[in-house]
């Protein structure tokens, strides 16, 4: 379905559709924790070679367009982000669950 998708039933609006993803990390997951928190909010690696100091900053899911950070473990994303964080939290082991969600 687009950005924009169908129209409700009785609005002339059309309605913007999204997947609402929640995950469920095990508390003594660190190495899952940090991969999804890296993959939402990003990174900064610092790298000191022969004196000299650089800092590389890597931007996270919740920086791109069509993706809004909800609360503790929900993350809201446009299905072709969706796509992509799933099938990394499938890999990784990680339970999650999804709700389509349109919003007008």
């Amino acid at each position: 379905m687009s950005q924009t998708g169908a129209m409700r039933e009785g609005c002339c609006h059309p309605c913007i559709s999204r997947l609402l993803i929640h995950y469920d990390i095990a508390a003594g997951d660190r190495r899952n924790r940090v991969r999804v928190v890296r993959y939402l909010f990003g990174d900064e690696v610092r790298v000191r070679r022969k004196g000299t100091a650089r800092v590389y900053t890597y931007e996270g899911a919740v920086h791109r367009p069509g993706v809004r950070w909800i609360g503790q473990s929900v993350v809201m994303m446009s299905a072709s982000e969706a796509e992509r964080f799933l099938e990394k939290l499938h890999t990784w082991g990680v339970r999650h669950t999804k709700l389509s969600v349109h919003l007008a």
